[in-house]
């Protein structure tokens, strides 16, 4: 391709940018489910593959991929409850061979807290930690509701 072609190629695209984008997105989604149907396929039959392949990278780049990670469920706080945890916090040590003061479970203890202050909570399991903040949050919602009427 001559130079000319190509500016004018340049300058035509850029002329005509929305255009190109607008049928790009068109066909796109014409053509979605055969897409995902390729996509599909072809993962199944290479699972292994990618699989391996995801996992060698993750332990290549794992600080990378966990910093990342960590951004990512921060900045869209909202869609994982704020669940990104709070960093440098005084939690008392994590009990080893202690349980849920509620239920007596005595596996996947988590730090919970009340308020501003993280420093000051107590270990329970995660059920019960679920529990406890969906019962918080539908009490708030009960709250708000007797207000209205």
């Amino acid at each position: 391709m001559s130079k000319y072609n190509k500016e004018y190629s340049q300058r035509y695209y850029q002329e005509h940018r929305e255009k190109y984008i607008a049928y790009a997105k068109a066909r796109i989604e014409a053509n979605r489910e055969r897409y995902n149907g390729y996509a599909r396929e072809y993962y199944q039959k290479n699972k292994e593959r990618l699989n391996a392949a995801g996992l060698a990278y993750y332990y290549a780049h794992k600080k990378e991929v966990l910093k990342q990670h960590r951004k990512y469920k921060q900045q869209h706080a909202i869609l994982y409850g704020n669940a990104f945890g709070i960093y440098g916090v005084n939690k008392a040590p994590r009990p080893t061979d202690e349980c849920c003061p509620f239920c007596g479970r005595k596996r996947q203890l988590q730090w919970h807290h009340e308020g501003n202050n993280p420093d000051n909570g107590l270990w329970i399991c995660v059920r019960c930690h679920v529990t406890y903040h969906y019962v918080k949050r539908y009490e708030k919602l009960k709250a708000l509701i007797s207000e209205i009427k």
